[in-house]
């Protein structure tokens, strides 16, 4: 029986990964916006605005939605004219044409209102901001993808698929630190219109989301190739706290109702599945270590935990694509949980120990941020 669920859990161990809503933008015609005189500028402006006409037709594909390959080709393309355009509207002989603005305008899918509505600011950081949102989010949905294309019960291609997905996530990961720990720092009193994707707690939240994403993946492998019990506990350990950081960041914002509910929903079931599955293993290495009693305690504990997630059941629910993955993590805590008692009473007779009572650390993080850094500009202004 033990041995029939633990071949289960391999191939269902719910990993609970994001899909990143895309935030949209708007053309600008940047020949007719900025008055130049040099005609490389004038042509690499002219460039700049087809490029970017293209990413927004991208970006307001709805069935099917945009490729999330094809998004992060032409995002990447974009960043180093993006580091262009800074060059010459920094050179003191541009102007903007008479009576105009910088229309940089952007969507927000983490705000909690309209989320079609264009916020527009006119200044180069802010669109800087969500620019390196954009790409981050598109590696988060790839990550997803990858996992999703796995071919079931093939070793070698989850290996290889999964290996790629963690290095999507450690990539987003990396740039969602940038723009918590610099990028957003150095952008001082902005206006209150702000999306929260320029926000460093939001950022941050994001950052570690991803970690925890990429150290699922890394713990179902291990699952999947037989690691111990005890080393799967410190890396489901290491995850789940990332997650819990995510989750407690957000909610305790001052204004953490201004952020879209769904997103607030996924960040608490990330965090909650994690943490049981977590708990589960922790009693797992127990069990494995003769400590029956622990092992139920952990159990029960993960029970009372994995219990504190809705369970999806409208299509309309933000929570309904992860409904498989919390189906699955309830049904097998729960029976993992009902084994370990019988065993104990029929077999071991060990006193349990209270769920209050079992003690968790702080595990090992293997998945790390790969360091983000703004490309060379493709135009500088002489």
């Amino acid at each position: 029986m033990s041995f029939l669920i633990e071949e289960e859990e391999k191939n269902q161990y719910p990993l609970m990964l994001f899909r990143a809503g895309y935030p949209k933008c708007k053309p600008i015609d940047y020949v007719k916006l900025i008055d130049t005189t040099q005609a490389s500028a004038q042509q690499f402006l002219h460039q700049l605005t087809l490029q970017r006409a293209e990413l927004c037709k991208l970006l307001a594909q709805k069935k099917p939605s945009c490729s999330t390959v094809e998004l992060i080709r032409v995002v990447e393309k974009m960043f180093p004219m993006l580091m262009g355009l800074n060059s010459i509207l920094k050179h003191p002989g541009t102007r903007l044409a008479k009576g105009k603005k910088l229309p940089f305008a952007w969507t927000s899918p983490i705000h909690h209102k309209d989320k079609e509505s264009f916020i527009a600011i006119p200044l180069f950081h802010y669109e800087l901001l969500m620019m390196i949102n954009l790409l981050a989010a598109a590696r988060t949905n790839r990550a997803l993808e990858l996992m999703n294309a796995i071919e079931p019960d093939d070793e070698e291609d989850f290996d290889e698929k999964a290996k790629l997905a963690a290095e999507q996530l450690r990539m987003s990961a990396g740039m969602y630190d940038y723009l918590a720990r610099k990028a957003i720092v150095q952008w001082k009193n902005p206006p209150p219109e702000t999306p929260y994707e320029c926000n460093m707690t939001v950022a941050g939240a994001m950052r570690n989301l991803c970690l925890s994403a990429g150290q699922a993946i890394v713990v179902k492998k291990a699952k999947l190739h037989g690691t111990s019990h005890g080393t799967v506990a410190k890396l489901s350990v290491g995850g789940f706290r990332e997650a819990e950081k995510a989750f407690k960041a957000v909610v305790s914002m001052r204004d953490e109702k201004c952020v879209h509910v769904g997103f607030k929903d996924f960040l608490h079931a990330h965090a909650v599945v994690h943490k049981a599955n977590a708990l589960k293993s922790l009693g797992e290495a127990c069990y494995d270590d003769e400590k029956y009693g622990m092992a139920i305690g952990y159990l029960n504990k993960a029970k009372e935990t994995i219990m504190k997630v809705e369970k999806p059941k409208e299509k309309a629910h933000p929570l309904y694509r992860y409904k498989v993955d919390i189906e699955d993590a309830i049904r097998i805590v729960h029976h993992k949980a009902e084994l370990y008692r019988q065993e104990n009473e029929s077999i071991y007779g060990k006193k349990e120990i209270d769920k209050d009572e079992v003690e968790v650390d702080q595990g090992t993080l293997m998945v790390k941020p790969v360091p983000f850094a703004l490309p060379k500009a493709k135009f500088n202004m002489i």
